[in-house]
């Protein structure tokens, strides 16, 4: 595959396609992610995103990514896990957000 351009490694190889995999797990959500929140933008109501984004980094992705190889057997893949982990909270809140209805009330 393409990481072998990079590095030809056996454990180098199977360690980024296993990254790579459990990324591919976020980006299914992250569409969801950009699409809710930029509608959100576009209406006028910026706030929920922002707040969303703040809390998701700094309390869930962040915290995630750093503890999960240190306190699991996940290793290396725990921050991939964290990172993931970043991308779903904000989806799914922002998505029952958006279903509320609340944006509509916005003056743009």
């Amino acid at each position: 595959g393409i990481v072998r351009i990079f590095n030809a490694e056996p454990a180098v190889v199977e360690t980024t396609a296993t990254f790579l995999r459990i990324a591919a797990a976020g980006y299914i959500l992250l569409g969801f992610q950009a699409v809710t929140m930029n509608s959100l933008s576009g209406a006028g109501d910026n706030v929920p995103s922002m707040i969303t984004n703040i809390v998701t980094v700094w309390f869930i992705s962040m915290p995630l990514a750093f503890f999960l190889p240190r306190i699991t057997d996940l290793g290396v893949y725990g921050v991939r896990w964290g990172m993931v982990a970043g991308v779903i909270v904000p989806a799914v809140v922002l998505t029952i957000y958006f279903k509320t209805g609340r944006w509509k009330r916005k003056n743009v």
